[in-house]
């Protein structure tokens, strides 16, 4: 019976070494491994590249000013152009109407600046506003000029009118010629308003136009009365004839009883008219002007 039992236990263990042989063996646990990342260089669609908007943008700004400069420029430079027509026009005025010798300093200053200018005219590299300035300058020089001149002649003027309405006084002009004579009067005060005024070259033509029409009264009335007396003379010569015939005729053949039409050299004709006195009739105007300037030349470099 043991020997039953080994036989068996030997084929049992038999059968099992042949099954465990036969089973494949297990294959080892290996964990995964982590997927190979792959570096990519992605752009990100969602954020445009605004390097190129960057530029345009920085070119235009600068544009912009450059053209805001040159604008500012032209600006400047037409502005010196309409100052310097300004000189050159007081410059002539002052030329044309021979005025220099009333200020000549101020003249010969404004004649080296205008000089100046019309150099740095010629110079790309000088800007408008040095232009302007300059120009002003020599325009100020100009019409200090002319503002010393006018008010010169305005008062030469005004002295001429004044001896003129004189004159037209003697001849009675304020009572035969009203109508003239108060408008004369009226221009001659109108040239004192505007020179006190500081409007001296308007004045001017106020105390011609006073200066001629006194003037023309003067001469007028003046040959009226010539005429006048003339025939005054005649009349009286007329009359000493008609006398002299009359004492040779009252000695030849005396007249002794009245005669119709002859009245007594006693008797009154006319009842005696009585006329307003012509003094009164005169306008009385001041021989000078009130508050007059220094007669000197007032040298300023402000724009007139």
């Amino acid at each position: 019976m043991k020997k039953i039992a080994l036989i068996l236990f030997g084929a049992a263990a038999l059968m099992a070494f042949i099954s465990c042989g036969s089973k494949p063996e297990p294959e080892p646990e290996t964990k995964p491994s982590a997927p190979e990342t792959v570096v990519e260089e992605k752009v990100n669609e969602d954020i445009p590249d605004t390097s190129a908007d960057d530029e345009a943008a920085k070119k235009a700004a600068e544009d912009a000013a450059a053209a805001e400069k040159a604008a500012a420029e032209k600006a400047a430079k037409e502005a010196a152009q309409e100052a310097y027509q300004n000189a050159l026009e007081a410059k002539l005025e002052i030329e044309e109407n021979e005025l220099a010798e009333y200020d000549q300093k101020n003249y010969d200053a404004g004649c080296a600046l205008f000089a100046e200018l019309e150099a740095m005219m010629k110079d790309d590299s000088v800007s408008g506003a040095e232009l302007e300035a300059k120009a002003k300058e020599a325009y100020s020089k100009f019409r200090s000029v002319l503002s010393y001149a006018y008010k010169q002649l305005a008062k030469e003027w005004r002295d001429e009118a004044y001896l003129s309405k004189r004159n037209a006084d003697t001849v009675k002009a304020a009572v035969s010629e009203k109508e003239r004579y108060q408008k004369a009067v009226k221009d001659f005060k109108e040239g004192d308003t505007l020179y006190a005024m500081q409007a001296a070259e308007k004045a001017i033509d106020k105390y011609i136009s006073a200066d001629e029409e006194f003037e023309s009264l003067y001469e007028e009335l003046t040959e009226k009365r010539a005429v006048a007396f003339a025939a005054i003379e005649a009349a009286k010569k007329a009359v000493a004839e008609v006398e002299k015939l009359a004492v040779e005729a009252d000695i030849t053949d005396p007249v002794t009883e009245e005669t119709e039409g002859i009245e007594d050299e006693e008797t009154v004709l006319l009842e005696e008219t009585t006329y307003a006195d012509p003094e009164e009739a005169i306008e009385d105007i001041p021989e000078d002007m009130d508050g007059e300037e220094p007669e000197e030349s007032i040298e300023s470099d402000e724009n007139l």
